[in-house]
């Protein structure tokens, strides 16, 4: 998966619009469009700002990798041997498994 592709695949997971994305960027709804399309690629110098809106690192979006301990899972509800369990999940299996405890929990709790 490239990086466009999985900007797209969180703004999904995250039920976000390319409309909110372009008003946290300051761009127009049209080059998120593009970018989508593979018509233009300046999204990387946006990259940073695009990480954070969607809650994830440049080095997510830019390799599918995290080199940190995502936030989403370091808090500290969670124990250790769990955490460790969840590190092993490449970040498309995260995003699966989080997509289906918004199914089963029907939301996300409030970022901090």
């Amino acid at each position: 998966m490239d990086t466009i592709a999985r900007v797209f695949l969180l703004l999904k997971l995250n039920k976000k619009s390319q409309k909110e994305l372009g008003d946290a960027l300051g761009v127009k709804q049209q080059l998120i469009t593009d970018w989508k399309s593979g018509r233009v690629k300046s999204y990387m110098k946006y990259i940073d700002k695009i990480a954070e809106f969607l809650g994830v690192t440049a080095d997510y979006l830019l390799s599918g990798e995290e080199k940190e301990v995502p936030a989403a899972i370091s808090g500290d509800g969670l124990d250790n041997a769990f955490r460790k369990k969840l590190m092993l999940l490449t970040p498309e299996q995260r995003a699966i498994l989080e997509a289906h405890m918004d199914l089963m929990l029907g939301s996300r709790p409030p970022k901090e």
